[in-house]
This record gives C-alpha cells, structure tokens and sequence, in this order.
C-alpha cells in the first residue's frame, strides 16, 4: 500500500522523526525512508539500533501507537499516487487483486476508505495476519492463498527492496514502482521482472509476457 497505492512515505517519515526525537533518538527525515516495507517495529528498531542505542529500553508500543495517532492527525495529506486508479479500474474486471501491506489494519481503514480505493480489492492481508514481515514472503503467500491462486499465478507491484526480496521468495513475479522509499539502483539489483517511474507508465500487456 506504501508507496505503492498511495503517498503515505512522508506523512509517515514526518511522524517517525517527530516521534523519535521526542523519544531521545536524533534522527533525520531521510534516515527513516530507506527503512519503509519493514514493519512498524521493525523500522524504529532499526532506527534505534542505528544510533547506538537498545530497542529494549524503550516503550515500542507507545512509540508505535504515536506514530500512529501523528499519521492519523495529517491523514488529508495522502493522495494515490499516478496511476493508482486507471490501473485499479483495469486490472479489477480481470484479475483477483489483494492489497498485501506492513501497514496494520487502522492505516488501511483510514487511507484506502477516504481514497475509495477499498472496493477495488477482493482480500486485505495485513502484518498482523501472518508471521513474519516483509522481506519474508509471508504475506505474499497469505494472499496468494487467500485468493486461491498458486504463488507462480500472481504479480506483485511493489517500491520497496523488501518487497521486491519478498515476492522473489514467494515465487512470484514482480513489477517495481519508483514512486516509494528504494532507488532503481536498489530495486534493480533484487531482479524484478519490470521497473516503472509511476504506475501510470505500466503497460497491461505486459502481463501476458510475464505468465
């Protein structure tokens, strides 16, 4: 959904910085975007580890559930991003789809049920769904399931590294979209099987190729 669907990245960048920093963590904006296809938790941990200090001494719940209210409180900031719609629109009348996101389910709730982008998906697979976290392929084989379709059936838009890591072990194939946290250097180095600017500039008939 992050960077993919929608531009949530900064919304989100902003309240991690806010957050951290208030916690005692200096961080900067830029640091916090490489980080973006990990899981809550797992993006302030790193963060925390990243400047010499312990996960451990601090309240992750509580730096979570603030991220959380910060991104909720400038929610009218996030838009799809280009071509999020026409492709939805095209993609709907013949395919199964899932949004398969880090995202917990109160960010979908919010973001995809303002932007009247809900309707478009048959099965919603969260983070709190599965196991483990993206660059796992977990979430990916939960919708795949979900869908009732075989891993190798399915074309996973990502913008993330860890996105793209996790379709690659999940066996799917993989369209990445520059409109997220990862450079096409970044992208390009994990072998998807397209790299586009936005969505917008994905040809469907790309598909057929691809299965």
């Amino acid at each position: 959904m992050d960077g993919t669907l929608v531009s949530t990245l900064d919304t989100y960048s902003k309240a991690y910085y806010a957050v951290l920093n208030d916690a005692g963590v200096a961080i900067t904006r830029e640091e916090v975007m490489p980080k973006f296809g990990k899981s809550a938790e797992g993006i302030i941990s790193e963060l925390i580890k990243d400047k010499g200090k312990n996960p451990e001494d601090y309240d992750m719940g509580g730096l979570i559930h603030q991220v959380r209210q910060r991104f909720i409180d400038h929610v009218e900031e996030v838009e799809p991003l280009p071509g999020v719609v026409d492709l939805l629109e095209e993609v709907k009348c013949k395919y199964k789809t899932a949004v398969a996101t880090s995202s917990k389910r109160y960010a979908i709730n919010v973001v995809l049920k303002r932007l009247n982008l809900l309707g478009y998906f048959d099965e919603i697979i969260t983070q709190c769904d599965v196991k483990n976290g993206k660059p796992e392929p977990d979430i990916f084989l939960e919708a795949a399931r979900k869908l009732n379709v075989g891993p190798n059936s399915c074309l996973v838009f990502e913008d993330s590294v860890f996105g793209i890591d996790a379709a690659n072990r999940a066996g799917m194939h993989s369209v990445a979209v520059l409109t997220g946290s990862s450079s096409f250097e970044e992208l390009k180095g994990f072998n998807p099987d397209v790299i586009v600017k936005t969505l917008a500039d994905f040809d469907m008939a790309e598909v057929s190729k691809l299965f």
